[in-house]
């Protein structure tokens, strides 16, 4: 079952919780914040994708939705930082631009994310994002239009941070790229002495 009920103003969703069938649902540009969506999601055990895109949703209250969540858009509102008050660990993939979020706190626990758009939001450092750090099946993460973007060493501070890696701002990571980003702060050599004492250990007689 799929509705999309964009565009409306709709601010309640009283009868939802009996659609248990529900499968896509689409609420954006409505007037929905946390406090009118209640519970009303958390029962609909079937439902994995879901539009809150352009409400009224803002701050840093956990959102009440259902664990089975696949595909979340929160674009357009006014979240700070993005929780949950259940686990989604079923959660693959995440739109939240054009919010005005300072972190990627809260994310470290959707353990199945494959890519997350954090762009136009207010994220000034990569120590901010340091949280997707957990998430070892990130692949794709679009940070463009923070203020971050704006430091020249942007990029290679971010693929330090975030070695998983493969697409930034819908730029595919080459090689040289990671390369770069673990030389820049010197692990790239202590990765090749470790390799090198492991291959050549010193107890072989190797002279440095």
């Amino acid at each position: 079952v799929k509705i999309d009920a964009s565009c409306n103003a709709i601010s309640g969703l009283e009868g939802v919780s009996r659609l248990t069938s529900l499968r896509q649902l689409k609420l954006a540009s409505n007037e929905l914040d946390v406090e009118r969506l209640g519970d009303s999601l958390l029962g609909l055990h079937f439902l994995n994708e879901l539009d809150l895109s352009c409400n009224r949703f803002s701050g840093r209250i956990p959102l009440p939705l259902p664990p089975t969540l696949r595909e979340l858009s929160v674009c357009g509102n006014r979240l700070i930082e993005l929780h949950f008050t259940q686990p989604m660990e079923a959660l693959l993939g995440l739109s939240a631009s054009g919010n005005m979020m300072v972190s990627a706190n809260g994310l470290d626990g959707c353990k199945a994310l494959l890519h997350v758009d954090l762009s136009a939001n207010h994220i000034k450092t990569s120590a901010d994002v340091e949280p997707l750090k957990a998430l070892s099946a990130l692949g794709g993460l679009r940070l463009d239009a923070n203020p971050l973007c704006e430091h020249p060493t942007y990029r290679v501070d971010v693929l330090h941070s975030l070695q998983q890696l493969q697409v930034l701002d819908l730029q595919p990571i080459s090689p040289e790229d990671k390369v770069r980003a673990l030389n820049a702060f010197g692990a790239a050599d202590e990765e090749m002495l470790q390799i090198r004492l492991r291959h050549f250990p010193a107890e072989a007689g190797v002279v440095s």
